[in-house]
């Protein structure tokens, strides 16, 4: 059974823009740092950052889903996203990912539960 209160980092892929592997692996890469730094830069005393260093002590699990683009936006409203540079697959300021930071399986729920696994 899965523990609802173990805390994950989630990403989702903008499916409707059909990036390849590399693009999709660099895409999570820039929002992965983008989270990290934003931790690291935050008041050691923010629950965010707390939570985010329980889970950097830890396993770091990561889970990776997909989604069409009217969702990514709704989600970037709340959370971090990345909007490509145009410079090689898709166009330029498209929303290819977007990372919910770390949370717990039960925080998450309302935002992913109808996603799939990439």
């Amino acid at each position: 059974m899965k523990n609802p209160d173990e805390l994950i980092q989630y990403y989702i892929i903008n499916q409707d823009l059909n990036m390849s592997a590399g693009k999709i692996a660099t895409q999570v890469a820039h929002i992965a740092t983008n989270i990290a730094t934003t931790m690291l830069l935050n008041n050691p005393e923010n629950s965010e950052y707390i939570k985010y260093l329980n889970w950097w002590a830890k396993d770091q699990k990561k889970i990776i889903l997909k989604a069409h683009q009217n969702k990514l936006e709704k989600l970037e409203e709340e959370f971090y996203s990345i909007r490509d540079l145009g410079l090689t697959e898709i166009e330029e300021n498209s929303l290819t990912c977007v990372g919910l930071g770390v949370m717990t399986r039960k925080e998450a729920e309302p935002y992913i539960k109808r996603l799939q696994l990439l």
